[in-house]
């Protein structure tokens, strides 16, 4: 697709320069609402005693100590009717509940380890009204 004599360019942004293979003079690609600017990451540093929400607008990457039971769900708004978010755990104490719009595969959500790290993948494509599940759990903290 490329020629050795053509650059192919998007708007500022040269997608593929004639002299070097794979250079982008722009970091910065437009989408539809914005600009997406390297690795979108939120911090969530404790979901408290009672819950707390994750809030999605945030980002996608959310990360949280807890030591206490704690309820997870998310906050609208939901960014995209398709969104996806990481949520990684370190668990030092209680246990976790899950929303019920977050499907687990088989229906049961995975048995937590206290002492360990979790990381929860969450993925939804009607806004938020059911989220799949899924997790990889038990990882030395």
């Amino acid at each position: 697709l490329v020629d050795a004599g053509v650059a192919l360019a998007s708007g500022n942004a040269a997608l593929v320069d004639a002299a070097a293979a794979e250079t982008t003079a722009n970091t910065k690609l437009a989408i539809s609402g914005g600009i997406l600017d390297g690795q979108l990451r939120s911090v969530v540093t404790a979901l408290g005693a009672n819950g707390s929400g994750i809030p999605c607008a945030s980002g996608n990457y959310f990360t949280a100590t807890l030591s206490t039971d704690s309820l997870v769900y998310f906050i609208a708004p939901i960014p995209a009717n398709s969104y996806s978010l990481t949520y990684e755990v370190e668990q030092t104490g209680g246990t976790i509940s899950w929303d019920t719009s977050i499907k687990w595969p088989a229906d049961t959500a995975p048995t937590l380890a206290t002492s360990k790290t979790h990381l929860f993948m969450f993925v939804t494509d009607d806004s938020g009204s059911t989220w799949r599940a899924s997790s990889l759990v038990d990882y030395t903290t």
